[in-house]
This record gives structure tokens, C-alpha cells and sequence, in this order.
């Protein structure tokens, strides 16, 4: 008995390919004699020529399933939460950050919102970004079937804020020195990290820490903007119609991202 999964996996592979391409003969050498017609032949050299690339994709697809299982053990599958907020630091640098307060003072207030969400199929991703990118890490990444959320948290006095075309963050017609360009160039960092049918899209939670805040309205691929009392509401709207289910691959790729942010 093979014992290494990597000789498993090859042993594996090669049987697909042989009784493949065992199946292509056998159609071509008993049954197209006993119908020589031209849509026989037709159908048997579409078979022929198309076998081989078909069973490479196969074989790639077993592996790239196989190697994911095995990077996520079932333990870790099931958990809900993954990673912690230490990554989130204070710095200039953050195109987005609190007035008056802490980037993860302001996470840990939407961590605390975020425990309101108790639906199947929900992982929350702390501090994350799409793996060999310098992006500022995001401090909840939400996963739901093929639909990912990435949470920006910013505690902002009371005014009325507006961005820009180019992302630029205006609170009372004044540029503020933020922006929205690096979480716009993270979601799009993440759609090509994760399979095309995945839909990823931008929150920014606003924590109001004086008075009332007037938000931009925008829409995607622009991120969206919502206070602390809509943010379950909102994101809840953005889960809901999550279609398939999160999968191995999904969740490697997604713990990389906290790895790497790390």
C-alpha cells in the first residue's frame, strides 16, 4: 500500500489517463468498423483529438483539489474565524484610517458588530490581503459560497464626505489626505487570485465619533460606504444570495492571504 499521498496522487493520475485513452481506442478500434459511416468517423476522431486535453484538465483539476484538501485539514475547514487583527497597525501610509483614533480600535468595533452574523457557510478572515501583493492588509475579509466581502473600518467626526473619481475622500469639500485606490486595487487583486465565478466586493464601515457622518453614494466596483448601525443590514444584503459553497482551494487561498499579511 502506497502510504505517501504525493505517490498516491501520481498513481492516481496515471490511472486516469490510461483508462482514458484505454476507452478512446476501444471506441475506435470495435465499434468504428461496425459503423463506417461518416458521422462514426467524425465522432471517433473528435474523441480521439479531444481525450488527451481532456484528461490533462481532469488530472490537473484532481490534483489542484487534492493538494488544497491536504494544505486545509478538516479542523481548520470548519472553523469560522481565521487569523487575528494584530497585523492592523497605525501608519500614514493607510490610504484609509481613523481621525481621532486606531485602525484596530476601529476593526475591534467592527469585530463586534461582525459576531451578529451567525448564518452557515460564514468565515471571516482577519487582516488579510491577496497573497505576493504589499497591499495594507484588510482587517475582515467575509467568504460566503463564491462571494467575498472586504470590511475597511474608519472611526470620522461628523461631516459630509465624497470621493472622488479617482478614490480621493473630501469631508465637506475638503480633501482629507485618504483614499479608496488601494482597496479598489485589493478587490481586484483578489478576483484574480480566486476563480472567475467569485464575486468580491468593498465595504467601508464608518464609526462616527462625533455627531452624524453624510456618506458617499457609490456602487461597485466602487467600495460601498455604510455607518456602524447599517453595517449588518448591508453586508448581510451582499451575503444572503451567495451561490455554490466555499471550497478547499478557496480557503487555501484565502489563509494565505492571512499568512502573508501576517
Amino acid at each position: 500500500m502506497l502510504k505517501n499521498p504525493e505517490h498516491r496522487h501520481v498513481v492516481g493520475a496515471t490511472t486516469i489517463r490510461v483508462t482514458a485513452w484505454m476507452v478512446t481506442v476501444w471506441l475506435v478500434v470495435r465499434i468504428l468498423p461496425e459503423h463506417g459511416s461518416q458521422w462514426w468517423r467524425t465522432a471517433a476522431f473528435v474523441i480521439l483529438i479531444g481525450a488527451p486535453p481532456l484528461v490533462f484538465w481532469l488530472v490537473w483539476q484532481f490534483g489542484r483539489r487534492r493538494r488544497a484538501r491536504m494544505a486545509v485539514p478538516p479542523t481548520l475547514f470548519r472553523r469560522a474565524c481565521h487569523g487575528t487583527l494584530a497585523g492592523i497597525s497605525d501608519s500614514q501610509r493607510r490610504p484609509l484610517r481613523p481621525i481621532g483614533g486606531s485602525a484596530r480600535g476601529a476593526a475591534e468595533r467592527t469585530s463586534a458588530l461582525l459576531s451578529g452574523i451567525e448564518a452557515p457557510g460564514v468565515r471571516i478572515f482577519l487582516a488579510t490581503r491577496p497573497p505576493g501583493t504589499s497591499l495594507p492588509p484588510v482587517p475582515h475579509t467575509i467568504s460566503r459560497g463564491h462571494s467575498l466581502v472586504l470590511v475597511e473600518s474608519v472611526c470620522w467626526p461628523d461631516g459630509r464626505y465624497r470621493t472622488t473619481s479617482d478614490g480621493r475622500v473630501h469631508c465637506d469639500g475638503v480633501y482629507i489626505g485618504q483614499s479608496t485606490s488601494a482597496l479598489t486595487e485589493t478587490v481586484r487583486s483578489w478576483r484574480a487570485a480566486l476563480p472567475s465565478h467569485h464575486k468580491v466586493t468593498a465595504v467601508v464601515v464608518v464609526h462616527s465619533t462625533t455627531g452624524t457622518v453624510e456618506l458617499p453614494d457609490t456602487y461597485p466596483p466602487a467600495p460601498l460606504w455604510v455607518s456602524a448601525e447599517e453595517c449588518l443590514g448591508r453586508l448581510w444584503q451582499l451575503l444572503e444570495g451567495a451561490r455554490g459553497h466555499t471550497d478547499h482551494s478557496t480557503v487555501a487561498t484565502l489563509l494565505a492571504g492571512v499568512a502573508d499579511a501576517a
